[in-house]
């Protein structure tokens, strides 16, 4: 699961890919940290095929209107009536500096500790996502594919983003682009070290 990421205030997006911003309504939160139904900047083609930042919300709306859909297993995404039309059609790319993620509770404390994930060699780290427009508000909305951790880190959480090499983001953003080969491109090369509650 990956239930918080993070922008550094030195990372600047649109500058490090350098890929503009397409005009929208909606104003995005470009530092700090994003929350579900945060507004972000998310990478994703537009109908000409371009590379674009979009300010889109994170969580996939529940047709009962209740959580958000936040993650999606990559595992399963194809299959599942939530995710299948947007694993063929519209991937997107979650760009960070890094991730949360709460360890167990401490059997001692019955407290739980604050992660923060990263890659050791790059400033940004490139979380696979899929993405779908509401038909009605036209508001577009993200979820972040996760997997099994790798081992690790697996003892702080089960489950971590798919994160891919930047090389991998253009064939992960077409439709061509094969799936489950790209799922297995994700990256586990993570670094894990205690987060400011």
């Amino acid at each position: 699961m990956c239930g918080r990421y993070y922008i550094d205030p030195e990372d600047d997006i649109e500058e490090l890919l350098a890929i503009p911003v397409a005009a929208s309504s909606l104003e995005a939160k470009r530092y700090g940290e994003i929350r579900p139904a945060d507004t972000a900047l998310v990478l994703a083609n537009n109908r000409n095929m371009q590379q674009r930042l979009f300010p889109m919300k994170w969580g996939f709306p529940r047709p009962d209107g209740k959580l958000l859909m936040i993650n999606a297993r990559s595992e399963t995404a194809q299959q599942k009536a939530a995710f299948s039309e947007s694993a063929m059609k519209r991937r997107c790319i979650i760009p960070a500096s890094g991730y949360y993620e709460w360890s167990r509770k401490d059997r001692e404390t019955n407290q739980k500790q604050k992660y923060a994930f990263s890659k050791p060699d790059s400033r940004l780290i490139y979380m696979a996502g899929l993405y779908m427009v509401d038909e009605a508000s036209r508001v577009p909305y993200y979820t972040i594919l996760t997997k099994d951790a790798a081992p690790h880190i697996a003892e702080i959480h089960g489950r971590m983003p798919v994160i891919l090499p930047r090389d991998a983001i253009a064939n992960w953003l077409s439709p061509a682009g094969s799936y489950p080969e790209l799922i297995s491109f994700a990256n586990s090369d993570i670094r894990a070290s205690l987060a400011e509650q």
